[in-house]
């Protein structure tokens, strides 16, 4: 069994043998059993245990016994020892390159879950304390600025995971964020609107988008080397040898990069298995420290009388707010312009016709007419108006936030655990700590 755990109110490594942790938290023997019996099954897990490396690598050490010999008096010899190594790589060698990297693949894929699922929990945590309980107009006032911060580094780390893996909200509507009883899935819909082979042959070092197009294409390369080899072989015997050889050493050059390529893929398997680890002991963390601190919190407020009519009476600035944030990502796109459309289009034709191109790019143009709708609004006439609506509706948020906010602050909910929630900020610290050692 494990000796560090961590400690189930602020996050930290915890000795199994302490009574308490600094924060002062004193945890029974029967909680820290149960986390240290869970940390152990995580550490004992293997995402990928497939033993595909070391098959490689015994085929790779045959490879010597099909080197061609270095003197041939006969063309068809040359032809068919050619043909021998050739068929050893296309039957042997590549197919078992090929399980390896879908094996790998497939378990990058889960990773990619995983840490849609804790980045997804942890935006979901902060945007709620930020924007529910102290109001995002009145963070420095209660010292909770520092929530910030990790609502915007989950928010970066998950729209990039969701780029790296091409995942849209469709792959991950059966992604595990309800434990902590918040609505993560809107949350996420609403920031995440806002020749190959050969050529890599020169290169001394590879990228990871190289490994990836020599994962996808070795198969192929390898192929095409084997076909253009053998019809190259002509009948005259000298000539023959000649072009085998020619062929076989075209072949060697690709498969040096076998080497490089199994190597990458051991690493790869490597620190998938590393970061499971990471990913699984931090959504742990959450879980157990969010159940214990803020979950009740959250429940009574979103269960308070004041808060549930001021939430209500919040929705149109919140549309209001989505709206403006969906424009601004829309105009950071590029869009051609055409001179001709410029000349004879109305500035507002004009205009909403570079944002509906724009809006499609982010996918969001359906989601932003039905803002619209619902707010009962037009669009605007001009890039000006656009920014004349923001300056106008953010201050009249504003206004909304200081007048409610002098309610719900005296609310008893809010009173007894703004520390609390404030200090919850270090359990948010130890995560991010653990998932980007």
């Amino acid at each position: 069994m494990t000796k560090v755990i961590f400690c189930s109110t602020c996050g930290t490594a915890f000795d199994l043998n302490k009574s308490s942790c600094s924060c002062g938290n004193i945890m029974t023997m029967t909680e820290k059993n149960m986390l240290a019996d869970k940390f152990s099954k995580i550490e004992r897990y293997q995402l990928i245990n497939s033993g595909y490396g070391s098959q490689v690598q015994e085929l790779k050490n045959e490879l010597p016994l099909y080197d061609l010999s270095k003197t041939y008096y006969r063309g068809s010899s040359a032809k068919r020892d050619y043909e021998i190594k050739v068929s050893f790589i296309k039957d042997s060698l590549i197919p078992q390159i090929t399980e390896w990297k879908n094996i790998v693949q497939d378990a990058d894929a889960i990773l990619a879950k995983d840490k849609v699922e804790l980045y997804g929990r942890l935006l979901g945590i902060t945007d709620f304390a930020i924007r529910e309980f102290f109001g995002k107009f009145a963070l420095k006032g209660n010292g909770a600025e520092i929530l910030e911060e990790y609502r915007d580094f989950s928010k970066y780390e998950l729209t990039m995971v969701m780029n790296d893996y091409n995942l849209t909200l469709d792959d991950i509507q059966t992604t595990n964020f309800e434990t902590i009883g918040i609505d993560v899935f809107n949350t996420i819909s609403d920031t995440l609107h806002n020749g190959s082979f050969l050529e890599l042959a020169d290169k001394g070092e590879f990228t990871n988008d190289d490994l990836n197009k020599v994962k996808g294409e070795l198969a192929v390369a390898v192929a095409g080397q084997i076909i253009s080899g053998i019809t190259s072989i002509i009948s005259q015997n000298s000539a023959a040898i000649k072009n085998v050889r020619i062929a076989d050493n075209n072949l060697n050059e690709k498969l040096s990069h076998i080497s490089k390529l199994s190597h990458s893929l051991s690493i790869e398997e490597q620190e998938i298995n590393k970061q499971k680890q990471l990913f699984d002991k931090s959504d742990l963390i959450i879980d157990s420290c969010y159940n214990k601190i803020l979950k009740p919190i959250v429940d009574e407020l979103k269960n308070d009388p004041i808060y549930i009519k001021y939430k209500i009476a919040r929705e149109p600035y919140d549309l209001q707010e989505n709206k403006i944030e969906i424009e601004n990502q829309a105009l950071k796109i590029n869009s051609e312009v055409s001179f001709w459309r410029c000349l004879l289009t109305g500035a507002y034709k004009n205009f909403n016709h570079h944002l509906n191109n724009r809006l499609k790019v982010i996918n969001s143009l359906e989601q932003y007419n039905s803002i619209n709708k619902k707010l009962n609004e037009k669009r605007h006439k001009s890039l000006s108006a656009k920014h004349n609506y923001e300056i106008d509706k953010t201050e009249l948020f504003r206004q909304y936030e200081l007048e409610n906010r002098r309610v719900l602050r005296e609310t008893e909910i809010i009173k007894k655990n703004k520390d609390t929630v404030v200090q919850f900020f270090n359990v948010l610290k130890t995560v991010k700590e653990n998932i980007i050692r």
